[in-house]
This record gives C-alpha cells, sequence and structure tokens, in this order.
C-alpha cells in the first residue's frame, strides 16, 4: 500500500476478466489490512498457501482482485521470487504509477456491511471492447 485516504465519489467501474489462453491463478488481496493480505485460490474456493513452483516453460497467468470496503488505496503488486540460483522481485503497477481501487463513499448503503438494501447506483464495465451498464 503506497497511500489509503478517505473513498472517492463517482459511478462504479469494473473489470469482468477478458478470459487467457492458459490456465489462470486467482489471487484475492484484501488492501483494507495492513499489510495487505492476499490470498490464492484454486477452483472449487480452495485456499493455497505460497510458496509454489513452476518449470522455465511453464505460462502463468494471474488474476487479481484488489478490494476496500473503508478506503481509496493507491498500491502497486511485488512479487518475489527464486530462479535458479537468483532471486528478485518483479514491481506490477499502472506504468510507474501505483494501482487505485476505492470503496464506496457510504459503505453504509452496501448491503452487506450496513444490513440495509444497497442504494441505487450505476455500475460499468468493459466487455466485448466497449463499456457496458450492467
Amino acid at each position: 500500500t503506497v497511500e489509503a485516504r478517505p473513498p472517492l465519489a463517482g459511478t462504479l467501474v469494473s473489470y469482468l476478466g477478458q478470459g487467457a489462453g492458459e490456465p489462470v491463478r486467482f489471487f484475492e488481496i484484501d488492501l483494507d489490512r495492513s499489510p495487505a493480505a492476499v490470498k490464492y485460490f484454486k477452483r472449487g474456493g480452495q485456499v493455497v498457501l505460497f510458496p509454489y513452483s513452476v518449470s522455465k516453460t511453464d505460462v502463468e497467468v494471474f488474476d487479481i482482485y484488489a478490494y476496500t470496503l473503508r478506503h481509496d488505496v493507491r498500491w502497486r503488486l511485488r512479487l518475489n521470487y527464486t530462479a535458479a540460483d537468483k532471486q528478485g522481485t518483479i514491481t506490477f503497477d499502472d506504468h510507474g504509477r501505483p494501482f487505485e481501487t476505492t470503496a464506496p463513499a457510504d459503505p453504509s448503503s452496501w448491503h452487506e456491511l450496513g444490513g440495509k438494501p444497497p442504494s441505487p447506483q450505476r455500475a460499468y464495465g468493459w466487455q466485448d471492447g466497449k463499456w457496458m451498464e450492467f
């Protein structure tokens, strides 16, 4: 986490996933924890802990679901690795800028948090090469 601030107000824009030609590893990142908590899920919801091994010919595709229910968070993802006898870190971000994920401005309007039905909200996502309202 680079910075956490009060959540932004505005329109929800979401990512639905675009698919991959290879098997995908799904990760969930809870940005409300300090440090952020990362979980890896196999199909069926089973949590798998690191480390795991791959060969130099394996293709790895990661789908990252990062969320916050409390803040507007700017963050980067760092992957530590060991290859043969070398160790390193790869940093993932938005062309040198941190990613940004925000919570709803009024989290009490979320059913999971406040116990009341959600308020009307417009949500958009990129699908099939265009923005679509859900």
